[in-house]
């Protein structure tokens, strides 16, 4: 956490990652935390199959979390992954109203 509250991402990801693997044993919230700052970190950085591999483990443990589903919809968007990115969005657009403007861009790129 220090390394990302000043500004160094690149570090703070490595330790996220790593307090990520070591979270085997921890509640499947704290996993799910983890996974997920490492995908935003990720993200954030433009290691998108990094970001999408983390987001992806992060929907194992909590598979309800719409922000996280949103998030890894986007990196689908970034990687051209279209198909992906409209389930994802899909199933957020509901509860995210930021995901509808999202998923008819991917809509439109997929000629839908």
């Amino acid at each position: 956490q220090s390394y990302e509250e000043t500004n160094q991402p690149e570090p703070a990801l490595r330790e996220y990652q790593e307090a990520a693997r070591l979270s085997a044993k921890a509640p499947k919230m704290v996993q799910a935390g983890l996974h997920m700052r490492v995908g935003q970190l990720a993200f954030r950085l433009q290691n998108l199959s990094v970001a999408e591999r983390a987001f992806v483990a992060a929907l194992t443990f909590n598979p309800a979390d719409h922000a996280t589903r949103f998030q890894l919809c986007q990196v689908y968007e970034q990687e051209g992954k279209l198909v992906d990115a409209e389930r994802e969005c899909s199933y957020v657009v509901a509860m995210i109203p930021a995901a509808q403007p999202v998923l008819q861009r991917i809509r439109m790129r997929l000629g839908r």
